[in-house]
């Protein structure tokens, strides 16, 4: 069959001839028709998660027919989109699973040595994925049916920590995930007004033209640094300082950041610090020298005391003093909604992918919102071109890759 295959000293993928996959007792084999790219598939192939990806298949976001079946609970020609935790593998023309449906036993370490495995990544994860079975007929999903995953991915951390009707929040990222937990605060929840913040200004311009029906009620900041210049101009005796504005002593840092940030920061001094008393952060792995540890304190300054900070990105905080201060002065309470399986088992993940499936079924959310991009399979200059301009242009939030049309 063919897949595309991660190349990680090119950072790339590239689409050659491996062995289809056999399937076990309780397992099925899976015809993939619909590949939405993840920031986390790109993360592997940039080599972001400290794990070695090189010669894996990419792709956990997925449509697919089951085309043969060794589990009872699944027939031939059952359309299918599962979520699991390290279920990668979907970039490809077939694909063996085990699924995982709602009302499964938890089986956990304590009973079983095969049915728990500890990952590379220093969490317990189960071999297999939470399911649902979708109707073809249905176009909205027949489409887009693969973003399912990242929506229940969002609904996970949101049920685990709930906003409150009424509450102001704030996003960190403009990007697929931030902008589906803003649908979710907003029609799910009842929030009432949302601070959105990022550093690419094409992206929050996006953000404000697509969801322009919440009118006022959402604001976009575009977080700036000041260049050397200007802090030259603002910091005479710069030479004393380390050369990333992290680095800088925590009164010197706030005068550059809120120099150049001169709205937001109005809205810091106009609520004493304490604008929303929810924050989803959304952010993707990058390097500090790219702002977003200054997007982390920035939205950290706009909470209030006693709120809570939502933590949803697969990356490592790096404990710098600027980020933790405000937490520590505010007694900010910082969560997430962990991927281990004794923390949230695989039936419960099954659970909330029905409850992602009726949202869109219903028109509650909707998932065409999000792709900005759909590219055919076979295109390897497409697919490749979708991870290296990941973020930006036509791939700003999701492209979708057609592995398979549903007629063949």
């Amino acid at each position: 069959m063919k897949a595309y295959v991660i190349d990680n000293k090119q950072h790339t993928v590239n689409l050659k001839q491996v062995e289809r996959p056999t399937i076990k007792n309780g397992e099925v084999l899976l015809k993939n028709l619909k590949w939405s790219i993840c920031r986390t598939d790109v993360s592997q192939v940039r080599n972001e998660l400290g794990e070695d990806a090189n010669g894996k298949i990419p792709g956990h976001e997925i449509l697919a027919r089951v085309e043969e079946s060794k589990d009872p609970r699944f027939d031939v020609g059952d359309y299918v989109v599962y979520m699991g935790a390290t279920d990668f593998g979907g970039g490809a023309e077939y694909r063996a699973i085990r699924f995982v449906l709602p009302d499964d036993p938890i089986r956990g370490k304590e009973f079983s040595e095969t049915d728990w495995f500890w990952t590379a990544r220093n969490f317990y994860d189960v071999p297999g994925a939470a399911a649902i079975k979708i109707n073809p007929a249905d176009t909205k999903l027949r489409k887009h049916g693969s973003l399912l995953e990242p929506l229940c991915c969002v609904l996970r951390a949101l049920e685990e920590y709930k906003p409150h009707v009424g509450d102001n929040a704030i996003i960190l990222g403009a990007g697929c995930i931030g902008m589906l937990a803003l649908q979710c605060m907003k029609k799910l929840y009842g929030v009432d007004k949302v601070v959105i913040l990022d550093i690419d200004e094409e992206k929050l311009r996006r953000v404000n033209d697509v969801y322009k029906e919440y009118g006022e009620s959402i604001k976009t900041f575009c977080i700036k640094e000041a260049s050397e210049e200007q802090r030259t101009t603002l910091l005479p005796d710069l030479e004393r300082y380390p050369k990333k504005l992290i680095d800088y002593p925590l009164d010197h840092y706030m005068t550059l950041l809120s120099e150049h940030n001169k709205e937001l920061d109005d809205l810091i001094q106009k609520t004493k610090g304490a604008f929303g008393n929810y924050l989803f952060e959304a952010l993707p792995p990058l390097p500090e020298d790219q702002q977003f540890p200054h997007t982390r304190f920035l939205g950290a300054e706009l909470l209030a005391p006693n709120s809570r900070y939502v933590h949803f990105s697969a990356d490592a905080i790096e404990e710098k003093t600027k980020f933790f201060w405000p937490i520590l002065a505010k007694s900010l309470t910082l969560q997430s909604a962990g991927f281990d399986q004794r923390c949230y088992p695989m039936p419960q993940t099954s659970l909330v992918l029905k409850k992602a499936h009726a949202y869109v079924k219903t028109g509650i959310i909707s998932l065409d919102k999000l792709v900005t991009s759909e590219i055919r399979f076979d295109d390897e200059q497409a697919v490749q071109k979708a991870f290296s301009d990941y973020g930006t242009g036509a791939h700003m939030w999701k492209t979708v890759v057609t592995i398979s049309d549903f007629d063949d």
